[in-house]
């Protein structure tokens, strides 16, 4: 019986192979293995396969399309290092772009640069980001405070409520994390766009 219970991607393959005859070997090759690829990548992802070893598996033909889903979901893991789970999926996706590529020269130096990166997100950007969030809590403290005596009076010292609970500092505090992080990612984009064209 469960051999008769087919996915929704084979039918749909049956279908579109059935519609045209003007489908490849090609495309056929595409269609199984692209899939299979993207759950490879997941699979490195998670640190339960070698990419290598895998791919010996396969013959050219099936390990090219294979290559292409896998990359698809290690490109996609090449995040920000916002904390240890993101650092892990960076590294081991990196670790395996490194072991697909031809031009393995061009591709060590762009993956050197995205650690360089990051490095600098971590460090000296972590730095910068913290001084900015406290020039905001400062003057939010200091305008709530300038609000509370106008509204009570001088004599309101303790009625200051901590400037990180009003809705106001929450969202410019997201804003200019956001507005940080997007200066990383605009460049970090730019690296992967530049790895995905090296071959």
């Amino acid at each position: 019986m469960a051999d008769s219970i087919k996915s929704a991607l084979e039918i749909a393959l049956a279908k579109a192979e059935a519609a045209s005859e003007e489908i490849t070997d090609e495309d056929r090759l595409r269609w199984k293995y692209v899939p299979e690829g993207e759950k490879l990548g997941a699979r490195i992802i998670k640190g339960t396969v070698n990419i290598e070893e895998e791919l010996e598996k396969y013959d050219e033909a099936a390990r090219t399309f294979l290559t292409q889903g896998a990359a698809s979901i290690l490109y996609a893991n090449i995040l920000l290092p916002r904390g240890s789970a993101e650092k892990e999926k960076t590294s081991k996706a990196l670790d395996a772009i490194l072991l697909i590529k031809n031009e393995i020269n061009r591709a060590q130096q762009i993956v050197e640069q995205i650690r360089n990166l990051f490095e600098h997100y971590e460090t000296q950007g972590d730095a910068q980001r913290n001084t900015a969030l406290e020039q905001l809590k400062d003057e939010y403290t200091r305008k709530l405070k300038q609000a509370v005596e106008q509204q009570y009076g001088s004599n309101t010292a303790g009625m200051i409520a901590d400037v990180e609970n009003v809705p106001q500092f929450k969202e410019e505090k997201r804003r200019l994390n956001s507005q940080f992080d997007n200066q990383y990612l605009k460049l970090l984009n730019e690296y992967k766009e530049e790895l995905k064209n090296t071959g």
